[in-house]
C-alpha cells in the first residue's frame, strides 16, 4: 500500500488510493466490455442505421425515394401516359422505411422496392351530348423480388398495395378524330386529351386536396411480421457471435471479459487483504465479491459475463432461421433475451439501465446494457463500503488485520 490504511488522503479522503484505483478500473474495464460488444451489433444490422433491438415500426432517418413520375398500372412498360404525382401519394408509417432500407442487402433473399402507379379511366362521352366521368386511382405499392443487380430493371416477383388514393371528376366530352364508315361523325374518346391536362387543368391539384385514401392495413401487419421476424433473426446472429467471441482468445471481446475479469479477482483478493474483519461483518460487500449478485466478471467459480449471453442466446433457441445466419426467423413468436436468466438484477430489468447508465455508454443491446449498468452501481456500491470502513478506520472505530497474521504477531 502507499499508504496506512487508516490514514486519510492529502484530500481528506479516508479510503486508500489503491482501493479507489481498483473500483475505477473495474468500472472503466466494465465499459471496454460494452464497446467491444458495439462492432458485433454493427455488423449484425450490416453496417445500417437502425436499432437492432428496435421494433418493427421503430423511426429511421433513411426513407424509400419515390419517382415524381408514374406509370400506368397497366401497362408500366409503356413510355406513355405518365402522370405527376401529388404530394399526398407517399409512404406513411415506419414499418414501409425500415424494410426498404433494412432488406436492401445481398443477405436478404427478397427486397422490396416502393412504387406508384395510376389508373386512369374516362368513361362515357360517347357524343357531345353524353357526360363523362374522369375516375382516376393512384396506387402505392411494394414490388417483392431479388436483390437488385446493377444496371439491370427490378425483378418482380410479388405486387402489394400499400393504399389507393382515388378521385372522380365530371367532365366535358371531348371529341376527337372524324368516325370512319358510311356515317361520319366525331368519336368521343378522351382519356390521352385529360392525361395531358393533368397538370394545367387542375386534376392534379384537385386530386392532392380531396382525393379519398384507402389504406391496406393487412400489407402493414404482414410487413410488421416480416420485420419483427428479420430483426430477431439478425437479434439471434449477435448473441450466438457474442457467446463464440468471448470464448475464442484473442478476439476483442474476449480480450476486454478477459480484463474486467482480471479487475474482478483484483478486489476480491485485495479486499480480503485489506479488510478481512470488515468483510467478516459486512454481507453486502460479501454479496458483491463472492455473491449470486456478484460484480460481472469471469471468475472460475462464477462466469457471469458468459453465463447471461449464453441465456440471451438460448432464448432465440426456436427461432429456426431458415436460410443460415442471420437470416429471418420461420418461428411466428417474439423473443425476450431476457427469458431465462436467473440474476435478480436482470429479470424484468430491461430499462432499468437508463437511470444508471450515461447514454454514450449504451451498447445498443438491452442485456448489455443491463449487464454494465449493474457493474457500474455494483462497482458504486463496493466503493461506499471501502468508504464507509475506511472512516471507520481512520476514526479508530475498529482494526484491520488478518486473523492469523495478528496472532501471529501476538505470539512475538
Amino acid at each position: 500500500f502507499s499508504q496506512a490504511l487508516d490514514k486519510p488522503g492529502a484530500d481528506g479522503t479516508y479510503t486508500n488510493a489503491l482501493y479507489r484505483g481498483l473500483v475505477a478500473d473495474y468500472k472503466t474495464a466494465a465499459g471496454d466490455l460494452g464497446e467491444a460488444l458495439k462492432p458485433l451489433q454493427k455488423e449484425a444490422v450490416d453496417g445500417l442505421e437502425y436499432r437492432l433491438f428496435g421494433t418493427a415500426d421503430q423511426a429511421i432517418e433513411a426513407q424509400p425515394k419515390l419517382s415524381p413520375r408514374m406509370a400506368d398500372c397497366r401497362e408500366a412498360s409503356s413510355l406513355r401516359g405518365f402522370l405527376e404525382r401529388p404530394a399526398n401519394v407517399a409512404v406513411s408509417g415506419n414499418e414501409v422505411p425500415l424494410a426498404v432500407y433494412a432488406f436492401t442487402n445481398p443477405r436478404t433473399r427478397f427486397q422490396p422496392v416502393v412504387s406508384a402507379c395510376h389508373d386512369f379511366v374516362y368513361t362515357g362521352g360517347e357524343d357531345r351530348l353524353d357526360p363523362a366521368t374522369l375516375t382516376v386511382k393512384l396506387r402505392l405499392q411494394l414490388l417483392w423480388g431479388p436483390p437488385m443487380k446493377e444496371n439491370e430493371p427490378k425483378t418482380v416477383e410479388k405486387v402489394e398495395d400499400l393504399g389507393v388514393w382515388e378521385k372522380s371528376w365530371q367532365v366535358p366530352a371531348v371529341c376527337i378524330d372524324p368516325k370512319p364508315g358510311p356515317e361520319p361523325g366525331p368519336v368521343c374518346s378522351a382519356r390521352d386529351h385529360y392525361l395531358d391536362k393533368w397538370v394545367t387543368g387542375g386534376f392534379k391539384q384537385s386530386f392532392a386536396e380531396s382525393a379519398v385514401h384507402t389504406p391496406n392495413a393487412a400489407v402493414v401487419a404482414e410487413l410488421r411480421v416480416k420485420l419483427t421476424q428479420f430483426l430477431a433473426g439478425r437479434q439471434k446472429e449477435y448473441y450466438d457471435r457474442v457467446v463464440a467471441d468471448l470464448a475464442t482468445p484473442g478476439k476483442p471481446l474476449f480480450l476486454a471479459n478477459a480484463a474486467l475479469t482480471q479487475a474482478v479477482r483484483l478486489l476480491q483478493e485485495y479486499t480480503e487483504a485489506g479488510f478481512p474483519t470488515a468483510l467478516r461483518g459486512d454481507d453486502l460487500m460479501q454479496g458483491l465479491l463472492r455473491g449470486a449478485e456478484r460484480l460481472p466478471g469471469d471468475t472460475p467459480d462464477d462466469g457471469v459475463v458468459t453465463s447471461v449471453f449464453r441465456a440471451a442466446s438460448a432464448a432465440y433457441d426456436s427461432c429456426q432461421p431458415a436460410e443460415g445466419p442471420g437470416s429471418p426467423c420461420t418461428a411466428a413468436t417474439t423473443f425476450n433475451p431476457f427469458a431465462g436468466q436467473s440474476r435478480e438484477w436482470l429479470v424484468d430489468c430491461l430499462s432499468w439501465y437508463r437511470g444508471q447508465l450515461p447514454p454514450d455508454r449504451w451498447s445498443g443491446d438491452p442485456v448489455a446494457n443491463t449487464v454494465l449498468a449493474f457493474a457500474r452501481h455494483a462497482g458504486d456500491s463496493l466503493r461506499g463500503r471501502f468508504d464507509a470502513h475506511s472512516e471507520r478506520l481512520a476514526k479508530k472505530v475498529y482494526t484491520e488485520g488478518i486473523p492469523a497474521v495478528t496472532e501471529a504477531a501476538g505470539l512475538l
